[in-house]
């Protein structure tokens, strides 16, 4: 079941790096929601770690959520921890903390993944197909139809042939072989405009101003069918492979 697994995992971090006497629990989105409904992994394994710890000299400072619905899991875990505080662990538990991000940042707006490094394609492989990354350097164009309508978001690896006007190119899911199409694109755009955006911790390209972004936010809107801007039940904008 790899419940031991995860417990080991837990006891050799924190025996490893335990923050000068104190630590966290780093919780992603798919992995704290089943801590929190169903209360027999990651915080049990959190708690059965600090009260060992604890007797070491350790003290727990608290859980690191960083995606999903922040205020429904920070609260959820928050009465997780008090009701052990209160039937085993009262000392341990009680000064336990739940935080969000970072303090500079406190909600992403979205996040990198590694898919490079050195010339070399690199993937992350996760037992759900939601978290599996797309390897190596990419391209991304926006194919239109006749009507000037965005028809979809076509990836690309960056040695890769880019799709031309008029001639059909085989659009696919990365992950589901039946989803598949042939697209002929009356226009398309380059949604990438440099291969390098940021390096050596600068930003390498000139930043748009203000109504530069608003008027390029604009125009994408305006390029999007009726169906995908409706409220009730939009149809999704669809982003593809050329595999």
């Amino acid at each position: 079941s790899g419940k031991l697994g995860d417990v080991a995992v837990f006891d050799l971090f924190f025996r490893k790096a335990p923050f000068g006497g104190e630590f966290t629990i780093f919780a992603g989105l798919d992995e704290c929601i089943t801590f929190l409904k169903n209360f027999r992994s990651g915080i049990v394994n959190f708690c059965g770690v600090a009260l060992a710890l604890h007797e070491l000299g350790y003290r727990p400072v608290g859980v690191r959520i960083d995606s999903g619905d922040l205020a429904y899991l920070s609260t959820t875990a928050r009465a997780l921890f008090a009701r052990v505080a209160k039937d085993i662990m009262n000392i341990v538990m009680k000064y336990v903390d739940v935080a969000v991000t970072c303090q500079r940042q406190p909600a992403l707006g979205c996040v990198f993944k590694l898919v490079q490094v050195n010339g070399q394609a690199k993937i992350k492989l996760s037992q759900d197909v939601e978290k599996v990354t797309c390897p190596g350097e990419k391209r991304i164009y926006r194919l239109y139809g006749d009507d000037g309508r965005a028809l979809i978001d076509l990836m690309q690896l960056a040695d890769e042939q880019p799709p031309r006007p008029g001639e059909r190119v085989l659009c696919r899911h990365p992950f589901q072989e039946s989803k598949r199409a042939y697209v002929s694109p009356a226009t398309l755009q380059c949604l990438q405009k440099a291969s390098v955006y940021w390096q050596d911790g600068e930003v390498q390209q000139q930043m748009p101003t203000l109504e530069e972004v608003k008027e390029k936010v604009k125009t994408g809107l305006a390029s999007l069918r009726q169906d995908h801007k409706r409220n009730l039940n939009p149809t999704p904008y669809k982003v593809r492979f050329c595999l």
